[in-house]
């Protein structure tokens, strides 16, 4: 199956992309990473998260909307797992890129959204941030990640999921039950 998760900054689709990888040999993939990636090519902070946010608007700038999902297309083409996930989905045409990859793969689509509560995810982000490579941030820092331009198709993601996928909120949740959660709506 291929596994799309989205959310935003906090809402723990990391945490439960990566225990998808761990419990159901999924084979994981996520944006942030190639963003990281391409930071350090460039001399960048690949663990800052703006300097991630403004690299990914400046290269859609002169790539095109889609440069990111072309290099997902061919990422995906020699996963083997019978699970893949791909965390980290900001934008309409990710759910594009996903429905591409599924049919590639042969497989049905789940779109799921992580989500929690803005006063909820400014804890979690604040938790231990420096396990995580980046500073604590005040929550002015906080609302204005929250306001950049890579993040302005979130809430479309939202309801997309909530009309078609599988909406998940967090909030009141510890990591186990939301993980139960998710491997229910899947069907896992």
């Amino acid at each position: 199956m291929t596994i799309g998760i989205a959310g935003p900054s906090a809402s723990g689709k990391t945490t439960i992309a990566r225990l998808l990888e761990e419990r159901h040999s999924a084979e994981r993939m996520r944006y942030s990473e190639i963003l990281a990636e391409l930071a350090k090519e460039r001399g960048e902070d690949a663990n800052d998260k703006k300097v991630l946010q403004d690299l990914f608007v400046s290269v859609r700038q002169e790539r095109g909307e889609n440069w990111l999902t072309d290099l997902i297309m061919e990422f995906v083409q020699d996963v083997k797992a019978p699970h893949l996930v791909i965390e980290g989905n900001r934008r309409k045409v990710d759910i594009d890129t996903l429905r591409k990859v599924a049919a590639l793969r042969n497989e049905p689509l789940k779109f799921v959204f992580i989500d929690a509560s803005p006063d909820e995810r400014f804890s979690r982000y604040n938790l231990d941030p420096k396990a995580h490579g980046y500073e604590p941030v005040t929550r002015e820092e906080f609302e204005a990640l929250e306001k950049a331009p890579t993040e302005d198709e979130i809430g479309y993601l939202r309801d997309f999921a909530k009309a078609e996928g599988i909406y998940i909120n967090t909030d009141n949740c510890d990591v186990e039950d939301t993980f139960k959660m998710v491997e229910e709506a899947l069907g896992l």
